[in-house]
């Protein structure tokens, strides 16, 4: 994501985007167990959108994207993914990642 048209805030995981507009959000996330996880996308704290993975017999992972609006001064953009089987994992492939850029300028 470039700087010129959002900030990222580590501290709290936040992307701000400072141009308001149209964000195209991807998001992938691995495990190394077979478990079932859902990730989401928030804007402002408020899911906007879902992937869903359940292979209780396999390694795998989820993906989510969506096109979101901006406004360019307090919208914000986070994700979180939730471990839904219960079971210890962590992203054991290196393929997990979150991208963004802007679609369309408001």
């Amino acid at each position: 994501l470039s700087s010129d048209v959002c900030s990222s805030d580590l501290s709290t995981s936040r992307f701000t985007p400072t141009v308001a507009g149209y964000y195209q959000i991807n998001s992938v996330l691995t495990s190394n167990a077979a478990i079932a996880m859902v990730t989401a996308i928030y804007k402002n704290a408020s899911q906007v959108s879902r992937g869903w993975f359940s292979n209780p017999a396999s390694v795998g992972g989820v993906s989510v994207s969506g096109l979101v609006y901006c406004n360019g001064s307090t919208d914000y953009i986070e994700i979180y993914t939730y471990n839904a089987s219960g079971s210890t994992t962590t992203d054991g492939t290196g393929n997990t990642w979150v991208d963004g850029f802007l679609a369309r300028a408001a």
